[in-house]
């Protein structure tokens, strides 16, 4: 049996920065609603999210902006996008 140690490192693959454009981009879409359950979970770029014609999402999946809170939900070949109502700012005492 072998034990944890540095020779171990030159088996492993190295991690490389990809040089393809947009591939270190933020995923800040999350999949909250999935009918098909195939995405759920998963985060996504706002450029997988731009509606095009070779796009295709399950029928009413929902995205939901990580810092926003804006969801967009898939319907009928296009995207319908919803904002977070305004929460009232707490008031100090």
């Amino acid at each position: 049996m072998y034990t944890a140690t540095s020779s171990f490192s030159n088996i492993l693959p190295k991690p490389r920065s990809s040089r393809k454009t947009g591939r270190r981009a933020m995923r800040c879409w999350l999949v909250v609603e999935d009918p098909s359950g195939d995405f759920l979970g998963r985060r996504f770029r706002a450029y997988d999210l731009t509606g095009a014609i070779d796009n295709y999402w399950p029928e009413e999946i929902t995205f939901e902006h990580q810092d926003t809170g804006e969801r967009r939900t898939w319907i009928d070949g296009q995207f319908f996008s919803t904002t977070p109502a305004q929460r009232e700012s707490p008031r100090a005492i």
